[in-house]
């Protein structure tokens, strides 16, 4: 998909530290370590193709005021997709330096960390099951349904604000020609 080639390419110019995070207005929204970078591209490659086949456009855009992301998108309606790598805390090893700061100065290191894990959820549709071809499109189908539902919520939603947004305009008509019929039976 032309946007992962987008940000791939962003990635590999930007190659600094060790976990990839391609601000939104650029590329599309993930967040995983480098390591399992082209591994988390390849699953939003296979999410957007996926989404393309059934006529959904995947945009990097700001709706309406809101937050820069990627979205989903069938006619004026979205959904935003994000792709996350979950982490595992960790018993903290201190370092060095650490150490010798703690005997120095009396500062605490921290008492975990948080480690990658290879494994990823998307949003929506949740974890992503990486185990086999069959168990990683199962996961595939629960989000596009899941897009493809919030996308028909986003529908529904919009035509009901739109129709009370025309009966409120027809309201304040109406009674914008009342008052111009009472001035005109006032002036007469």
């Amino acid at each position: 998909h032309p946007l992962i080639t987008r940000t791939l390419n962003i990635e590999e110019a930007q190659n600094k530290g060790d976990y990839s995070y391609v601000h939104r207005t650029q590329g599309v929204d993930f967040s995983v370590s480098k390591k399992h970078m082209r591994l988390g591209l390849a699953i939003l490659d296979r999410l957007f193709k996926a989404l393309a086949a059934q006529e959904f456009e995947v945009v990097i855009d700001s709706p309406q005021y809101g937050r820069t992301g990627t979205f989903a998108r069938k006619g004026r309606d979205h959904c935003a997709i994000r792709l996350d790598e979950i982490h595992e805390k960790v018993p903290h090893e201190p370092t060095a330096t650490e150490k010798l700061d703690q005997a120095r100065y009396g500062t605490t290191p921290t008492k975990t960390d948080s480690v990658p894990t290879g494994n990823f959820t998307l949003s929506p549709g949740g974890k992503v099951d990486l185990r086999s071809e069959e168990a990683f499109t199962a996961s595939l189908n629960k989000s596009i349904a899941s897009i493809a539902e919030q996308v028909e919520q986003a529908r529904k939603s919009r035509e009901e604000r739109e129709q009370r947004e025309r009966r409120a305009a027809e309201r304040q008509r109406l009674i914008r020609e009342e008052e111009e019929r009472v001035k005109a039976c006032q002036n007469s």
